[in-house]
């Protein structure tokens, strides 16, 4: 693992950009044709230690920074 995986790039994108988890996975689902659910969006920011934890897609972090760098 990178010191900072896209997991925590994407919790520090929604954390700059002053959303919650869930107004940002809103934001992030809007016009997608296959939107991510609540559970999968907790998975990618889940902590690093955590079983939960799923690994984040590029285009995934690639989104959230087209939709969240401006919010902030």
């Amino acid at each position: 693992m990178t010191d900072t995986d896209n997991g925590q790039k994407l919790r520090a994108l929604i954390e700059a950009a002053g959303m919650t988890q869930l107004n940002a996975l809103d934001a992030f689902n809007k016009r997608q044709a296959r939107p991510l659910s609540v559970s999968q969006w907790k998975a990618y920011l889940a902590a690093p230690e955590s079983a939960r934890r799923s690994p984040c897609p590029d285009a995934v972090l690639k989104r959230a920074r087209k939709l969240f760098e401006n919010a902030s």
